[in-house]
């Protein structure tokens, strides 16, 4: 486990003011703890020591992906403060489903695969100028569209933080990163969701009544 790792993607993905939501979630009795601090705190020494600490102790550990607001000590869908990101989630033949997506000249190039266990896999791209409901039409299309997961397409989602371990499916698996693309992108360079898909909700959003469960 190289602890600089998750310090990286929290520095790459996030300004230092940003408020970040860090979900614990100990493997045997499911209890979770939440906190919520700027990205320069949580890639503190400190506290990423605290986070190891947790992991060791079968703590699953995930990060917000999108920042909450300077008041908010939560992240429902009416704390996001910024869209950051947009990412699909892959459970099912996972490996497969993201060799597909990187085959697509529709899509742009992610900015990471993540690799969360055995052939699950989130796909980030980071992003500038997206609402939150143009995101999540823009995750449920794409998710319809490449066998994504469409539960884990909420803007108040976390997903895995790279550098630890996660649990859940009996062996430790080490959670790996590899980056690929550097940019932000901009909306029109993601495909068009169909009118169809726009007028109405092919999923209910979960998380604007509770907090959005985490993906893998």
């Amino acid at each position: 486990m190289d602890p600089d790792i998750p310090v990286r993607y929290i520095r790459e993905n996030f300004r230092p003011e940003d408020r970040i939501a860090v979900v614990l979630i100990q493997k045997d009795t499911r209890r979770a703890i939440q906190h919520v601090a700027t990205a320069d705190r949580i890639s503190q020494p400190e506290f990423q020591a605290r986070l190891r600490h947790a992991n060791a102790s079968r703590h699953e550990v995930y990060i917000g992906m999108n920042p909450v607001r300077e008041a908010s000590h939560s992240r429902t869908k009416a704390d996001i403060a910024a869209i950051r990101h947009v990412y699909l989630d892959f459970d099912d033949n996972g490996t497969t489903a993201v060799q597909a997506l990187m085959r697509r000249d529709d899509i742009p190039e992610p900015n990471y695969l993540v690799n969360t266990s055995s052939d699950r896999w989130q796909v980030v791209w980071k992003v500038e100028g997206f609402g939150i409901e143009d995101a999540e039409r823009l995750m449920r299309h794409l998710a319809r569209e490449t066998g994504g997961d469409p539960a884990a397409t909420d803007s108040s989602r976390v997903l895995r933080l790279p550098g630890f371990l996660s649990h859940k499916h009996g062996t430790p698996f080490l959670v790996r990163v590899e980056s690929r693309a550097a940019r932000s992108y901009r909306p029109d360079q993601f495909p068009k969701v169909p009118l169809e898909e726009q007028s109405g909700r092919a999923l209910i959003d979960r998380s604007e009544t509770g907090t959005a469960a985490p993906s893998c």
